[in-house]
């Protein structure tokens, strides 16, 4: 695994360690031994409680993983649905904008 996957997840290990455990307890125990077994356990992170996950300084790695563990295990099922559905209108859009980018244009 890339250094930079393992060290966002010792930063995902950093932000679960400081939630409530209510919220670690939604989440499946395969998926928090994946993290703790992969992640940079030399890689040094402090979290700042006052601040909210987003407003943290971490990678951008480390927040689509948080943002993948609400959408699979945290949110409600409804929730889910809705932004499952805005991943799948932004992924249309971002192969739309390839395609456009690639087609080839004929003279006539």
């Amino acid at each position: 695994m890339k250094q930079i996957y393992r060290n966002a997840l010792s930063e995902v290990n950093a932000i679960l360690i400081n939630s409530n455990q209510n919220i670690i307890n939604m989440i499946p125990n395969k998926f928090l031994d994946f993290v703790k077994n992969n992640m940079n356990q030399s890689y040094e992170i402090q979290i700042d409680l006052e601040k909210g996950i987003l407003e943290q300084n971490i990678s951008n790695e480390a927040k689509s993983i948080v943002a993948l563990i609400y959408r699979d295990y945290i949110c409600s099922s409804d929730e889910r649905k809705i932004l499952l559905e805005k991943e799948h209108i932004n992924l249309k859009k971002r192969e739309e904008s390839e395609r456009r980018k690639y087609e080839i244009k004929w003279k006539r």
